[in-house]
């Protein structure tokens, strides 16, 4: 983990979210500025400077993982876009 990187801070506690799914490769909760109701980040646990540093299992997971719910808010709202953190 990247000790600069906000997500890598989010996945160890250090910034509070709303979780709305973990397991041991990935974190999905809601956006701090929504652009939607329900607006949620599915985020890898490694952190990867490029979608290419991932695991594919990680990816393959973030895929996968969008029909566990907690609370009925999707992990991927009608309009959501899977980015690498390049584009944040």
């Amino acid at each position: 983990m990247a000790a600069a990187c906000i997500f890598c801070k989010i996945v160890k506690g250090e910034i509070h979210s709303f979780k709305l799914f973990e397991s041991d490769r990935l974190l999905a909760f809601l956006d701090i500025q929504p652009l939607s109701l329900g607006h949620a980040l599915v985020v890898p646990k490694h952190h990867g400077a490029k979608l290419t540093d991932i695991p594919d299992e990680s990816l393959t997971e973030i895929l996968v993982s969008k029909t566990k719910r907690k609370r009925n808010h999707p992990i991927l709202p009608a309009g959501g876009a899977i980015m690498d953190r390049r584009s944040v």
